[in-house]
């Protein structure tokens, strides 16, 4: 593939040796997924859907794979896990009941539940196995020991979680959940769990969530754009991100006495953060959603000028689209929980409809590019080394000093 005529000059990519990839067919990757594979050490790939593999959108499902195919000789292990009575890769076949609110101890198999399950499961892998968390809807650009995790084991450093932030009304430190990587018994995952567990005793579901004892003081998270409608529900948003002021608690908090956890400082130490906007959804805005599935399917021109002022002006911007997360992105996330704020049009959705089953890789298409170079270019951009952190100032008037579990005054 002629990188040269795709993408142009200084395009920063390099073809990825096939010695490092798993060359394993689609089928053969497919069937490792469904074997239970024990865990024997922290270089560990999690994710989870509720019914299983077979349950996942096509696209989702290519992204797992790619996921396994790409980290090839590298020592990962990409475990897939779900609720599906009997499954090799059950939830509970790697941690406890006891990991999980009651509610969804009784309805495990419920699809109601599966966000809140996920939720619980992603801290408790991290916090019991250590690894990388990641959600199905993300393609991995980037390895992962370039990402984050050689400075998360490399004991020279103080970093032990990683993950991306994004500003959502306060600062901007505030964490995605869906690409976490941690060492294990993290004792900030570990308070973190705890106050989710505390949040939801005798709940049934998060209806009200953010407004729980615990979390109340904290106020609520919101992006900012001129696409989310005036009318959004931000409460029922932060119910359905009840987890991020979980996590907000544990980073703002100082627990007191001589022995108290220090939330703030521990934040600012050892954590490895990354930009969200630039790392995880560069180029997307919440009201783009269209445009991205347009550029994606567009049929893949090598040179710009030979046709019509728009269809020009398309292939440019589907080509910088493709360029800049190959080049420049750690993973890509397209997300369907901002549809909770009304906004009517996004790429996850789109595609997961069955008459869209093949949008995000059609031959020809820059999709298809997106997909191809996802799993065999490598980025030129400080190549075999970790990226280079935000550098982190907690908001010292945003500071509580209460106990690990103790109401908010």
């Amino acid at each position: 593939m002629d990188l040269d005529a795709l993408l142009g000059q200084g395009h920063g990519l390099v073809q990825h040796e096939g010695s490092q990839l798993d060359t394993r067919t689609n089928a053969e990757i497919i069937a490792s997924l469904h074997r239970h594979v024990p865990v024997t050490s922290e270089r560990n790939v999690w994710a989870f859907w509720n019914g299983g593999f077979a349950a996942m959108s096509p696209w989702m499902q290519r992204n797992v794979v790619n996921w396994v195919r790409r980290q090839g000789q590298q020592d990962w292990t990409v475990r897939l896990l779900d609720t599906v009575l009997e499954s090799p890769n059950h939830v509970y076949s790697v941690l406890s009941p006891h990991d999980f609110p009651a509610a969804a101890q009784d309805r495990m198999t419920s699809r109601g539940m599966g966000v809140t399950i996920s939720d619980f499961a992603r801290i408790a892998l991290l916090y019991h196995h250590g690894g990388v968390y990641m959600d199905v809807s993300i393609m991995l650009i980037r390895d992962l020991d370039d990402i984050c995790w050689s400075s998360l084991q490399d004991d020279a450093t103080s970093y032990r979680v990683a993950g991306m932030a994004q500003e959502m009304g306060r600062s901007a430190y505030q964490m995605h959940n869906s690409f976490l990587a941690a060492r294990k018994h993290d004792p900030f995952l570990y308070r973190w769990q705890q106050v989710g567990l505390r949040m939801w005793e005798g709940r049934v579901d998060n209806a009200g969530s953010h407004d729980d004892p615990l979390l109340r003081h904290l106020g609520l998270l919101k992006f900012s754009s001129p696409a989310i409608p005036k009318s959004a529900d931000w409460a029922s948003f932060n119910d359905y991100l009840n987890q991020y002021l979980a996590f907000e608690r544990v980073r703002l908090n100082r627990e007191p006495g001589p022995d108290g956890f220090d939330g703030p400082s521990y934040f600012e130490k050892h954590f490895f953060l990354l930009d969200a906007s630039t790392e995880m959804f560069y180029g997307q805005d919440f009201d783009g959603g269209e445009a991205v599935v347009r550029w994606l399917s567009l049929p893949r021109e090598t040179t710009v000028g030979q046709g019509k002022p728009e269809s020009d002006h398309e292939q440019s911007r589907a080509r910088e689209f493709v360029h800049n997360i190959l080049a420049k992105s750690s993973v890509c996330k397209f997300s369907q929980g901002t549809a909770r704020l009304g906004l009517t049009f996004l790429v996850a959705t789109h595609w997961s409809k069955p008459e869209s089953s093949d949008a995000d890789c059609r031959p020809g298409t820059w999709g298809e590019l997106l997909r191809h170079g996802s799993v065999n270019f490598r980025q030129m951009r400080i190549p075999g080394t970790c990226l280079t952190p935000l550098n982190i100032a907690v908001e010292a008037d945003a500071i509580t000093n209460l106990g690990m579990l103790e109401p908010a005054p």
